[in-house]
C-alpha cells in the first residue's frame, strides 16, 4: 500500500487517527480487551497498531484475530516492531508477521540493511516503514546520522516514522518533507506524550497518520476519547 493507497484510505475512512493497542494487561484479558477495542473505535480509526513487544507470547491465531477484526472494519493494519536486524532473521520476522495478516511493519535503519529488508517486504507483500525520527527525546543523540537515515528512508520504505513531540522542530519537518516526498508519515506522540499535530498536518497534508495508544486504550470510555481525538485531528 503506497501513499497513494493511504490518501486514498484516509480520504475513504475520513480519520488520520490510528489507535495503538498498547497494553499491559494480564494475558488472559489483553485479546479480548483488544478485539473489544477495534469494535467500540472503529468508526474513528484509520489503521490500528500493535507493539510486539506487549504482544510477544500471543499464537499465530491470537494475532490473526485482531487483523482480521482491524480489516473487518477496513482499517490498516501496524506491527510497531521496530525490527533491527540483518539477513535471514529480519526474514524470518516479516514473514511472521506476514502470516499474522499486518500490512505494514515499523523497521529500524540502523543495521544499514534497509534496501535489503525493502526488497523482501516487496516480495511477500509486506510494507516496511522506517523509524526516521522518532518522539523519544533520548533519540536526539542520534542526530549526526539522521540525514543518511532520512536518505535511505526516502528510497526503501514505503512510510517513515515521524515524532510530534518538542523533539520534531519545523527545521526537523521541512529536512524530512524535502527528502521523503514519496512516503506516508506515521506519526506517534499525540495524547499522552503532549505531541503537536498542527504543524506537521502543514507538510505532510493527507498522507500522514496519528497514532494515539494510552489517550484512548487508556481512557475510562474508549469511543468517546476515540471521537474527540478524531474531531481533532480533522480539524
Amino acid at each position: 500500500m503506497d501513499k497513494v493507497k493511504i490518501k486514498n484510505k484516509i480520504d475513504k475512512k475520513k480519520s488520520n487517527l490510528c489507535i495503538g493497542i498498547d497494553l499491559t494487561l494480564k494475558e488472559d484479558e489483553k485479546l479480548n480487551f483488544a478485539l473489544d477495542l477495534i469494535d467500540q473505535t472503529h468508526e474513528f480509526a484509520v489503521a490500528y497498531k500493535p507493539n510486539r513487544q506487549f504482544w510477544l507470547g500471543f499464537t499465530l491465531d491470537d494475532m490473526q484475530q485482531i487483523t482480521n477484526r482491524i480489516k473487518k472494519y477496513d482499517c490498516i493494519s501496524i506491527m510497531d516492531h521496530k525490527l533491527s536486524d540483518i539477513g535471514s532473521t529480519n526474514k524470518a520476522a516479516l514473514d511472521w508477521t506476514k502470516q499474522e495478516g499486518f500490512d505494514y511493519i515499523t523497521v529500524s535503519p540502523f543495521p544499514g540493511n534497509l534496501r535489503q529488508t525493502f526488497e523482501y517486504g516487496n516480495q511477500i507483500g509486506i510494507g516496511i516503514i522506517a523509524l526516521t525520527w522518532m518522539s523519544n527525546p533520548e533519540y536526539l543523540w542520534i542526530n549526526q546520522l539522521n540525514e543518511s537515515i532520512i536518505d535511505m528512508s526516502s528510497k526503501y520504505a514505503h512510510g517513515i516514522v515521524v515524532g510530534t513531540t518538542s523533539s520534531v522542530n519545523s527545521n526537523v519537518i521541512r529536512m524530512i518533507s524535502d527528502v521523503c516526498d514519496s512516503q506516508f508519515v506515521l506519526a506517534p506522540g499525540i495524547g499522552f506524550q503532549g505531541g503537536d499535530h498542527k504543524f506537521m498536518s502543514t507538510f505532510f497534508n493527507k498522507s500522514i497518520i496519528f497514532s494515539v495508544s494510552r489517550g484512548i486504550s487508556l481512557a475510562e470510555n474508549p469511543y468517546e476519547s476515540a471521537m474527540e481525538y478524531y474531531h481533532l485531528l480533522n480539524k
